[in-house]
């Protein structure tokens, strides 16, 4: 259900705790949302290296599906005497609710524990997508030097920063490259507060020179940038700034958009393309495909359809501004249909993102279809890279046909490089792939496969083929990984023997096709 301080605050005295989830609220689940809330006080645990009480939250403790925390300030400390890794988080211990948001939320409390270890800023232990916007940890760590803890959130891979989180310090050195460190006067001056709203939010409000931080909700002053050279167009403020309870008289000016994008500030131009009667957008070029990448991940437009319309040949620009289609938290579920273009020159060089291709991100009811990635092509990211990098743990049927990579595709760190697809993340997602093929170059470190790192328990595959040897893989399962219950038709492969074996001269005979 929906619990809503309405902006009070509830003092919490939590004593001689033995137990997990220790909490305002110990466990929520599907479709909890807890917002307008200040909680204050302490949560003190007990425990030993054999009995440790993990996943302390001051506001929650153990997430059970996707939940909403909004609005929220905490204040109060968790204190404890366990020894090794508790997992405890300054909001939320563990989340288990895949794509729980995070939004308006700030830790302002202490975590301490002499050999504690494992603690993270909001949330302890996030093991699933988990989403964070517009949210800081003022977090005071005073636990086990000898620690893997993080300042926002253990496990910070697959969480998504792109709404705006910052720290004031980083005593582990192990934020994610999205988070914002700031010192501890932007706090103070009104920064903080400032750049949590974004440029033109209005949530978190400072009385500066009363109020020690932000705060979500109750009568506070707003905050407002005075820059010394005005403001940029799309709001940020030009030149040394300044913060005030006080507007600045500066006007914004308007955007100078060219190709969909703007020449200033870079954001797309939300009325460059437009869908067609059948509601696709019609992709022309290289700079129709990045705007359409942005459209869907930063607007998380995800069920949109588009089509190319002519072959695409990437410039430097567009790959600067694209990026892989479709991310873990909003995975691509439209319809995108090459009409038999290809696409070639596309450079998507994303090396600590998980989930990197053309389309980085799919559930179902996703169709790709109909294009190849020509030779000049390159996909490099974290793990699970392909022409589509992965689908998450949203399910459904996922289509691809008629579909080739004669590219290179590479993981820089993780597992599951293929040339078609990456990952079946958690086997969730049944893969229906018909007349599919990949010439690509796989380079990773481990569990490759020529066609797919990993394709679940349920693909069913028709008329594909691996044309290229691969390293890095399991012994045996060159041409990809997969579950039990995996369907095969007239596959092949040049590598192993999962499937038929072909040589590669038989591509240029003619025989394969045959």
């Amino acid at each position: 259900g929906t619990f809503d301080g309405q902006g009070n605050t509830i003092d919490i005295e939590l004593v001689d705790v033995m137990h997990d989830n220790a909490a305002l609220i110990s466990d929520l689940g599907t479709g909890a949302h807890i917002k307008n809330l200040h909680v204050t006080g302490s949560i003190n645990t007990l425990g030993s290296a054999n009995d440790v009480a993990s996943f302390t939250g001051t506001v929650v403790g153990y997430t059970h599906g996707k939940v909403l925390l909004e609005n929220i300030l905490s204040t109060a400390n968790i204190n404890t005497s366990c020894v090794g890794d508790i997992s405890a988080g300054g909001i939320l211990g563990y989340n288990g609710g895949q794509n729980s948001v995070l939004r308006n939320v700030i830790y302002a409390g202490e975590i301490n524990g002499a050999e504690a270890k494992n603690c993270g800023g909001l949330i302890g232990w996030a093991s699933t997508a988990t989403i964070i916007e517009h949210s800081a940890s003022l977090a005071k760590m005073n636990i086990s030097t000898d620690d893997s803890g993080n300042m926002i959130s253990r496990n910070p891979n697959i969480v998504d920063y792109s709404g705006g989180v910052y720290v004031v310090e980083d005593v582990f050195g192990t934020l994610h490259e999205a988070v914002q460190l700031l010192s501890p006067e932007a706090v103070a001056s009104g920064e903080l507060c400032y750049k949590l709203n974004g440029i033109t939010g209005t949530t978190f409000k400072q009385t500066l020179g009363t109020d020690e931080h932000p705060w979500p909700f109750g009568e506070h002053a707003a905050v407002y940038a005075v820059p010394t050279d005005g403001f940029r167009c799309d709001g940020a403020p030009q030149g040394d700034v300044t913060y005030s309870n006080t507007p600045s008289t500066s006007d914004v000016p308007e955007h100078t958009y060219t190709g969909g994008f703007c020449d200033v500030c870079g954001n797309i131009d939300p009325d460059h393309l437009t869908p067609n009667e059948e509601g696709y957008y019609e992709i022309a070029n290289g700079s129709d495909l990045a705007w359409f990448s942005q459209l869907v991940n930063i607007n998380k437009l995800t069920d949109v359809n588009a089509k190319l319309v002519a072959d695409i040949e990437m410039e430097d620009i567009d790959n600067e501004r694209f990026k892989a289609i479709g991310t873990e938290t909003s995975p691509f579920v439209g319809h995108f249909d090459g009409q038999h273009h290809y696409i070639d020159w596309l450079n998507v060089y994303q090396p600590t993102t998980r989930g990197v291709g053309l389309i980085g991100a799919v559930a179902g009811p996703a169709v790709i279809e109909n294009l190849t990635l020509e030779e000049n092509c390159s996909i490099v990211g974290q793990g699970y890279v392909g022409l589509v990098g992965f689908s998450t743990p949203a399910g459904g049927t996922v289509t691809f046909t008629n579909l080739g990579n004669k590219g290179l595709v590479q993981c820089t760190t993780g597992a599951n490089a293929g040339g078609l697809v990456g990952c079946c993340m958690s086997s969730a997602c049944t893969f229906v792939i018909t007349n599919c093929y990949s010439m690509a170059t796989i380079l990773g470190v481990n569990e490759n496969g020529a066609f797919s790192g990993w394709l679940g328990d349920n693909a069913v595959l028709t008329n594909c083929w691996a044309g290229t040897e691969v390293s890095g893989t399991d012994s045996g399962k060159e041409f990809c990984r997969f579950g039990s219950n995996a369907k095969f038709t007239n596959c092949w492969t040049v590598q192993g023997t999962q499937v038929n074996n072909f040589s590669a001269d038989q591509i240029e005979t003619g025989q394969l096709a045959w």
